[in-house]
């Protein structure tokens, strides 16, 4: 079958009629679109619509198919014409289902997998210090479904003996939540582990409260202290892409943050700053650092320059700006997350982004 030539004799029959193809579309109806599609070739009418053009043309279906007339007058292989044109149809329709059916299930499942598990992995730690005890590496990981919690390495500094110990939270009703307890424990590195549902220590919705108020009771053998597990959450899968990522690391001391660490600078940043009521300020004679409205920003200033660094936390981007004498002779832009640059060369990136840190650094440690 030729579509071209089909669509130029559905065009010569409506010319010898003298319809306009608005005319002709109100007559089968359809619309004018359609009949503009068939007659450069581009579709075919449908079953129900080439019976519709026989009657108005007073032409057999064949003629139209074969895009040529072969006799005057309607015969009988109009309907046989019609059964095979439609059989062709179907095929194309069942074909044309099933493609989308098998799209559809593929569809499904990624999004099902994906509201699944994006963001659904997140680990927590902690390391605590007090004049008795230190506890460190505590760990917590949740996948969603599954939690997993270490207490740590327990290291007793004072001489008296411990005599036991007990985890617990206390719930918006002021009720104490006991989550792990023993006395005269062969080890403290408790290890918990549970399923949503089970909820043997952790329940599932209550887990981000249960967090941020999970306690340590510590029993000696003439004392007792209360400890709060600060666990601050170090990783979460909420990257829709998973490619290398070029750590920028100071050299001040093990402890020193990366951008990787953005919940714990926050964290440390109210903590040491100065709190001018909307914003955190450190000032000292080499920089000045404040953190306002989810950014943090440093200046520096020396004889006729002025270096103004920003890190934007709800972006994760960097910005640099260097002002000379009064004018901008450089800037630029760079996304950490997708470690690209998005405004200007960013050529000193890497050492810029290092110096930010390590001032940031001295202001969060003090020196």
């Amino acid at each position: 079958m030729d579509q071209r030539k089909m669509g130029e004799f559905i065009a010569q029959l409506r010319k010898d009629k003298n319809y306009s193809q608005e005319q002709l579309a109100e007559l089968i109806p359809i619309s004018r679109q359609a009949i503009s599609k068939w007659e450069v070739g581009k579709s075919v009418p449908d079953c129900t619509t080439l019976v519709r053009l026989s009657e108005i043309f007073d032409v057999n279906i064949n003629e139209i198919l074969a895009g040529e007339r072969k006799t005057n007058k309607k015969d009988n292989f109009d309907e046989v014409t019609l059964d095979l044109y439609k059989d062709r149809n179907k095929k194309y329709k069942t074909i044309k289902i099933l493609v989308i059916s098998i799209v559809l299930i593929i569809v499904s499942f990624f999004v099902y997998y994906f509201v699944n598990t994006y963001n659904a992995i997140k680990i927590y730690t902690a390391d605590v210090s007090t004049e008795n005890v230190e506890i460190h590496n505590s760990i917590f990981i949740t996948t969603g479904n599954q939690f997993y919690f270490r207490l740590g390495k327990l290291e007793k500094i004072t001489d008296e003996n411990i005599t036991g110990i007990n985890l617990y939270y206390v719930d918006k009703d002021n009720n104490k939540k006991t989550l792990y307890s023993c006395t005269e424990c062969d080890s403290y590195d408790v290890i918990l582990f549970d399923y949503d549902g089970y909820s043997a220590h952790f329940n599932y919705k209550d887990i981000n409260y249960i967090l941020k108020h999970m306690k340590l009771e510590i029993t000696y053998e003439n004392s007792e202290e209360i400890i709060d597990l600060e666990l601050t959450r170090v990783f979460r899968n909420n990257k829709l892409v998973f490619g290398k990522y070029n750590k920028i690391v100071s050299n001040l001391s093990n402890k020193q943050l990366t951008f990787d660490d953005i919940d714990e600078i926050v964290k440390r940043i109210k903590e040491k700053f100065k709190n001018n009521e909307d914003s955190y300020v450190c000032k000292n004679d080499n920089f000045y650092i404040q953190y306002i409205d989810n950014n943090i920003v440093l200046e520096q200033t020396s004889a006729d320059t002025i270096e103004n660094m920003m890190l934007n936390l709800e972006l994760l981007t960097f910005v640099y700006e260097k002002i000379y004498d009064n004018k901008t002779v450089e800037m630029f832009w760079y996304n950490i997350d997708k470690q690209k640059c998005i405004f200007n060369t960013c050529l000193n990136y890497e050492e810029k982004s290092k110096e930010f840190l390590e001032k940031l650094n001295m202001a969060i440690n003090g020196k």
